[in-house]
This record gives structure tokens, C-alpha cells and sequence, in this order.
């Protein structure tokens, strides 16, 4: 009998505002210079620059006129009960739900950006395989061929599962201070490949780029919550074989 499911991987909203002030300062011979000031109360800055709110981790790098940030978030589903049954999933739909666009403040509309990325993998993808994935030059996803400046491809297509890949830029017909975002790029990732591992991962990641914002109390970025649903069709193996043949195309160790 075929049974239907969805994988839901429900990510909470990021809000970083209040956090980062600026004030001046005088040098000797610089005249005015810009220093950093970090507010400490402000909610999810638990260490200068980086530190994890609501299951975020993130980084943020600032300088007198940029700002670039990574964030990212992870789940994991377990199918052990599936799995040792050897029941075979095939997905045949993901859905990715957001109530509005990324909103990220700015001097310029016109110099800022963000990649997103929302991946399914039958491995757990590391810190460093999650940055290359939205690498602000040169983004190398799983299952992809690398360029001849960017690192190696990682993970086979096979154990890319299905995800979406998106650019947001800019908007002149909102204001710097309003910050909302444009979607540039949109593409659908994955291949369809059938599912037979004791668990599946969930990563959402961003980075994004800004030209720093001058003002006291201003809002770093908000990214909004999402769903991201994964249909699958449950199906037992024919037989041995075609059992195996999906585990070793699929298998793959998990790196902590």
C-alpha cells in the first residue's frame, strides 16, 4: 500500500536590531573615526559578533562601511522506523512558504544582498560545506561541479535530496531605512532521487552584504519564518536488490 507524508522543517524568524550602535569618536590625526559599540541586552547577542538565538547560529562582520553576515539553521528527521522496514521514499514536491521577503537596513538600496539557501540531504552538511553553499562570490552547492577558483564539489547528487536556491537585492522603491528586499534568482534544486537512510537533514542558510547604516537604534535584519515542506510517497522495496542499490547511492557518514 503507498503512503504519503510531509516532511515539515519549520524555521523561527531572526531578529537582530538594537544590537549594533555606532558613536563617534576622534582620532589624532583622522578627525572623526567610527568605533563599535556592542549592546549586550540586545536579544540573541550572547558574544561580540556571533552567537545563536531560537536554534540561529550566526556571525556578522563589521567594518566602518559594510556589513556582511552568516546565519544558519538545521534540523533533523529521523526514518530509522522506515528505514529498517526498508521502505523507500520518493519525494515528489517541496514547498517553501515565507510570509514576506528578507529585510535588511542600509546606506544604499543599490549595494546590498543576500543568498539564501534551504538544502535536504542525507548527510549532515558541516559548518564550513553550509558557508560554500552561499559563498558571496563563488556559492558551491552539493551535487554541483566546482569552478576552477572555487573549492571542490561535495556530496553526491544523489544525496541531494531537494531544496531551492535564491538571490535578494536591493529595492530603490523602498527606502534604505525600510529595507525590504527584491528576489532576483529562484532555482529549484534536486533530483528527485529516492530516500533510504535512518535520517534526513534540514539546512536554511543566508549571507548577506550592506553598506553600514549610520544611525542609533536601527535594525540589522529580520528574516522571516519559514516552512519548507517535503512530500514524499512511502514504498517497501521490491527486493534486495533494489533496496541496496538506493542505501549505497544514498549513504553517506555523518560529520559532526
Amino acid at each position: 500500500m503507498t503512503k504519503s507524508h510531509n516532511l515539515v522543517a519549520s524555521t523561527p524568524p531572526l531578529y537582530v536590531s538594537d544590537g549594533l550602535q555606532y558613536a563617534s569618536t576622534y582620532g589624532a590625526t583622522a578627525g572623526t573615526e567610527t568605533a563599535l559599540i556592542l549592546d549586550t541586552t540586545a536579544v540573541g547577542f550572547e558574544s561580540p559578533m556571533g552567537g545563536e538565538s531560537q536554534g540561529w547560529n550566526f556571525e556578522l562582520t563589521v567594518s566602518v562601511s559594510t556589513l556582511q553576515g552568516f546565519f544558519y539553521t538545521r534540523d533533523q528527521f529521523f526514518l530509522t522506523g522506515l528505514y529498517d522496514q526498508e521502505k523507500i521514499l520518493y519525494p515528489v514536491g517541496n514547498n517553501i512558504q515565507t510570509a514576506e521577503p528578507p529585510l535588511m537596513q542600509s546606506r544604499n538600496s543599490a549595494t546590498k544582498y543576500i543568498r539564501e539557501v534551504e538544502l535536504w540531504t542525507t548527510q549532515k552538511l558541516t559548518e564550513s560545506e553550509i558557508r560554500k553553499a552561499v559563498h558571496y562570490s563563488i556559492p558551491i552547492l552539493p551535487g554541483f561541479l566546482s569552478s576552477d577558483l572555487g573549492p571542490d564539489a561535495y556530496l553526491d547528487s544523489e544525496q541531494l535530496i531537494a531544496g531551492r536556491s535564491r538571490v535578494y537585492s536591493g529595492n530603490a522603491a523602498f527606502t534604505e531605512e525600510l529595507g525590504f528586499m527584491t528576489l532576483v534568482h529562484d532555482a529549484v534544486i534536486g533530483e528527485g532521487e529516492p530516500i533510504a537512510c535512518p535520517d534526513l537533514h534540514y539546512v536554511r542558510a543566508f549571507y548577506n552584504y550592506a553598506e553600514f547604516i549610520y544611525t542609533p537604534n536601527w535594525r540589522v535584519c529580520d528574516w522571516p519564518s519559514a516552512r519548507d515542506i517535503l512530500s514524499v510517497v512511502e514504498l517497501k522495496a521490491k527486493d534486495d536488490r533494489q533496496w541496496m542499490t538506493q542505501v549505497i547511492r544514498g549513504a553517506a557518514l555523518d560529520v559532526n
